[in-house]
């Protein structure tokens, strides 16, 4: 019996943890959104001359503190979001790194936006974050510093590269 109600008691304590990683409001755009009437956001991503790495993606991770559904693999998928002032989590991804940054924007009605990485010059200098208006190519808010994004290797160290342009 005590056997019983010991394992009852570790099943909820594991139940417990795992609803606590589960995001409780996910971002969900308006059902009446459409990309006319509102703004699109897309992730973006940097090969790296590496073939012992994995390329990098620039993503929104979340808009106005509610998860969005993209991630390493999602990042090319857009995003629905109504014009006017947000706060979005944007983030860069590289293997088991990840730097994030937050930052109020204006967006407008039928827009694209997409989210830029500019890697160091230097290895262990900052990397730069931004949101991108795809059609003037216009930075928008600003760009944002990131933790020195230094991704040791055998054969050296790999960062990001510079932005194309």
């Amino acid at each position: 019996m005590m056997a019983r109600r010991g394992l009852w008691i570790g099943c909820a304590v594991v139940a417990a943890a795992l609803a606590g990683c589960t995001p409780r409001h996910p971002y969900r755009a308006p059902p009446d959104l459409t990309p006319e009437t509102g703004a699109v956001l897309k992730g973006s991503r940097t090969p790296v001359a590496s073939p012992l790495a994995e390329d990098v993606r620039a993503i929104v991770t979340a808009v106005d503190g509610q998860l969005t559904a993209n991630g390493r693999y999602e990042w090319d998928q857009p995003i629905l979001v109504p014009p006017g002032s947000h706060l979005l989590q944007l983030a860069a991804l590289q293997g088991q790194i990840k730097v994030e940054a937050a930052i109020r924007v204006s967006l407008e009605p039928h827009q694209e936006y997409v989210v830029r990485l500019q890697g160091p010059s230097d290895a262990g200098q900052p990397a730069f974050i931004w949101l991108e208006d795809t059609g003037s190519g216009g930075v928008v808010g600003s760009k944002l510093a990131v933790a020195p994004w230094v991704y040791p290797q055998p054969s050296g160290v790999i960062y990001v590269p510079p932005a194309r342009r």
